[in-house]
Parts: C-alpha cells; sequence; structure tokens
C-alpha cells in the first residue's frame, strides 16, 4: 500500500562501525566477518542512535563553471566529490550514543552483566583519540573484542518502516531464525566523518546533544538487509564489493527515558599556582558564587578537518582533525549579592577552572552521565539587566584538547547500556538469551557492550 506521508515515529537512525569499509559482523571470538545470515554466537555491530528527536540530511553537487573562447554556452561539471551533511539531535541518557559514534569515553566494563558504570575522575583517556587514526586498526584481544582504536569514519543508517504509521521501535525483540531482521527501508549514508558536537540544557528543558557528520556518498535502499555498505574507494569513488550490512532489531530497555534538569548538578573551582577556591568562594565575577542560580549551559566542539584530497582520487582519501580541538563551555546564570574583584587581578593570577557537571539517575541517583573541564580558560563573562527582569550573569569558558596533553581538556564519563544479562535466562546449550515470559529468542547485541 503506497504511503501518504512519512511520520517521526517510523524512523529511526543507526550507526556502523568503523572504519567504514570494514566488516559490520563480529563473532563471539572477537573475529570481523561477513556473514549478514542469523547464526548463533555472531553479532551485528550496527547500532541505534536512541532518543533521537530530529534527523535532516542534505546532498551537495558541487558543479563548476567551465567556459572557453569563441562559445557562449558553458558546461556545468562535477569536479570535486559530492558533500553529504547529516545532523540530528537526542536526548541525553547515559554516554551509549557517544560510545557509538566514536568517543573513547570512560566507563566501566563489567562481563558478567554486560553493563558499564561511570568512572570517577578519571582522566587518562583522551576523548577523540580514535577520530584521528586511519592507518591501522587494532582490535583489543579480549572480551568484549571491540571497538577497535580506529573510530574515525563509519556508515549511517537512517530507517524508514514500509508500511505508513508503523513504529519502529519493537515492542516484540524476537526472531525465528533463517528470517531477515527487518522489512523496512534504508537510506544510507557511506563515510561519515563527525564535524561537531554540542550539547545543552536549561531551566525546563531537558539536555540534548546535537551532533553533525559529512560524507560522500549516500544510498537509497528498499531494503534493510543484506545490502552492500555505502562506502566508496576514494580512487573510483566505486563501492566496496562484497561487504554487507542489515539494520537490527535490538532489545528496548528504558529507551524513551531522559534526564531531568533537576537531576543536574555544576561544581566549579578555581585553581592557582598551589591554591583551589570552591565555587562558593569564587568572587573573581564581581558576585558572590554562593548565590548564583544557573539557568542553562552549553558545550561546544567543532572539528577544523582537513580533507586529504589528491590527483587521481575521486574523493578525500581521509578528513584528519587539526588539533588541538577547542571545547567551549558556557553557562547563563541569575545573580545575588555581589563581591569585590578587580579585573587586573584576574589578568595577572590568570587562573584556571576545573568544572564538572554531573546528570543522574532519577532511581538509583547514581551519576550516569558526567562532564568534566580540567584547567580550562576562562573567556569572557557579561551581564545584562532589563525592565521586570533579573539581572543574567554569562561567563563563558575554552579549554584545548591535544592527545600528548592529559592535564588539560575535556573527559566523558558515563553509565552505558542498562541491559544485563542476568536479566535474561539462557537456553539449554548455553548461546542464545531468552526472554524469561515465554521462552523466545531475543536479539540481544550484547557484543560490544554499548
Amino acid at each position: 500500500m503506497n504511503k501518504n506521508r512519512i511520520l517521526y515515529n517510523c524512523q529511526a537512525l543507526y550507526t556502523g562501525p568503523s572504519p567504514s569499509s570494514g566488516f559490520h559482523f563480529i563473532n563471539s571470538a572477537g573475529q570481523l566477518n561477513n556473514t549478514h545470515e542469523i547464526i548463533p554466537d555472531n553479532y551485528n555491530l550496527l547500532k541505534r542512535i536512541n532518543r533521537i528527536t530530529n534527523l535532516a540530511y542534505s546532498i551537495t553537487l558541487p558543479r563548476e563553471s567551465v567556459k572557453q573562447l569563441g562559445k557562449s554556452s558553458i558546461s556545468n561539471f562535477i569536479i570535486n566529490s559530492p558533500s553529504v551533511q547529516i545532523d540530528f539531535e537526542y536526548y541525553l541518557n547515559g554516554i551509549t550514543n557517544e560510545a557509538r559514534l566514536g568517543w573513547n569515553v570512560n566507563h566501566d566494563y563489567i562481563d558478567e552483566f554486560r553493563s558499564g558504570e561511570c568512572i570517577q575522575d578519571n582522566f587518562n583517556t583522551f576523548l577523540f583519540s580514535g577520530l584521528n587514526t586511519y592507518d591501522q586498526n587494532i582490535q583489543p584481544q579480549d572480551s568484549p573484542f571491540w571497538p577497535s582504536n580506529n573510530r574515525s569514519n563509519r556508515n549511517l543508517y537512517a530507517l524508514v518502516t514500509k508500511n505508513e504509521n508503523e513504529d519502529e521501535v519493537i515492542t516484540r525483540n524476537t526472531l525465528e531464525q533463517g528470517t531477515d531482521f527487518r522489512d523496512a527501508n534504508v537510506i544510507s549514508f557511506g563515510d561519515a566523518y563527525m564535524t561537531s558536537y554540542d550539547t545543552s540544557c536549561s531551566v525546563g528543558a531537558t539536555p540534548k546533544a546535537k551532533i553533525s557528520f559529512i560524507g560522500d556518498n549516500v544510498i537509497f535502499y528498499t531494503g534493510s538487509s543484506g545490502l552492500s555498505i555505502p562506502a566508496v574507494n576514494p580512487k573510483n569513488f566505486e563501492n566496496y564489493s562484497g561487504v554487507k550490512f542489515v539494520v537490527p532489531e535490538e532489545v528496548m530497555i528504558n529507551d524513551v527515558s531522559i534526564i531531568l534538569p533537576g537531576d543536574i548538578f555544576v561544581d566549579i573551582q578555581q585553581t592557582g599556582d598551589s591554591s583551589v577556591v570552591s565555587m562558593n568562594n569564587i568572587t573573581d565575577f564581581g558576585v558572590k558564587f554562593s548565590d548564583i542560580k544557573i539557568q542553562s549551559y552549553n558545550i561546544s566542539a567543532k572539528f577544523d578537518r582537513e580533507d586529504l584530497n589528491s590527483i587521481g582520487y575521486r574523493a578525500p582519501s581521509s578528513r584528519r582533525i587539526n588539533f588541538p580541538v577547542e571545547v567551549r563551555l558556557g553557562f547563563s546564570s541569575l545573580v545575588g549579592d555581589e563581591s569585590q574583584s578587580k579585573l587586573n587581578e584576574i589578568i595577572k593570577n590568570e587562573s584556571k577552572y576545573n568544572i564538572t557537571i554531573k546528570m543522574k539517575d532519577r532511581a538509583s541517583r547514581k551519576d550516569i552521565v558526567r562532564y568534566d573541564f580540567k584547567t580550562a580558560s576562562l573567556q569572557d563573562f557579561n551581564y545584562s539587566s532589563s525592565i521586570e527582569d533579573s539581572r543574567i550573569l554569562d561567563f563563558n569558558f575554552i579549554v584545548n584538547c591535544t592527545p600528548d596533553n592529559l592535564k588539560e581538556g575535556f573527559f566523558i564519563s558515563g553509565a552505558l547500556s542498562s541491559a544485563r544479562t542476568t536479566d535474561f535466562l539462557l537456553d539449554e546449550v548455553l548461546t542464545d538469551f531468552l526472554v524469561n515470559e515465554n521462552d523466545e529468542r531475543i536479539i540481544t547485541n550484547f557484543i560490544p557492550v554499548y
């Protein structure tokens, strides 16, 4: 039956593994493979981006006008590679999406539970380490075997259900052997590189993240199983042959849960050569920080990518990040009592700031998202007042992130999937998980953990 329109509930976004040209399946022994048929102990590396609120994509063909003497007509040729822009937003709840999109986030891994919990005060991991790795793809030797150190580029898959007004999220997460995973259509984006990450929250709203990618190719499929990946060889702009993907079913656990503003806590410490000033005692801004009421925050990371083009190539062979990556953090707050402060003293002291934003789970009260800024620099602060409104203080910080200096930077810690194997039963041969109520097989995708 023909569809009159495509509604939001019919769509979803999945991310594939990195590199984009690699196999999209891994078995329980950690071997990557192209076995897209359903077999025990073989796991799909496509993962859903959870709690998506909007998705947009555009394709630009960069045509150049070619003229010559003696002829008034012109020709428009595609000289450079096309540009595919993908933008999407989602509600925050844990760091599963960030992990799936290639960030080197901090989390505990508990093998027997297949889960991850927030690591506190862990500043030993460079957040963007895998986004600039191209030459080698080293896999972990032990469980969970994935992801590799190369997380630079990936394929993205936008799924659309075939029936009008059919929910993409499947509540019955079961699958019969020998059948396709999904009956849906897919828009697949090849060789996508992350170009920006923004996240924010304000009073009366919920924290969200917005991410942008740029890719080389797009394929519109009327199907979602056993299809060729959209990645292209940069030399001839042809698809890689023999590498298939399947859009999987996944276990839906707390899929619509979100974080409320009341579950977010901010701590700011001012650091000097040998001293630390707690948040309540900071006075450099001309107000007492013990009396400010934070109304909103925003975090922005832009990746300055350089296309590596060369003669003989139809597309960039890579899009490397020029370090450092500048991450900006801004706050807006209501203010109370004033304090004594001198701008020349601020400049002379050149203080740095350690800033932590924690988001807690409403039930367990454990941290499920934690942003840390280490030795951030104050960039600016300004005040505004208007009739029938409160006085507002806006203040902004900046921190530089480089792979060889972890004494300064931006770090993310948090909780991964809440799915635990102890929530399910194993079958008699100990290969598949079963739903407790009806003993039907479920698609767990527990490798990797997220």
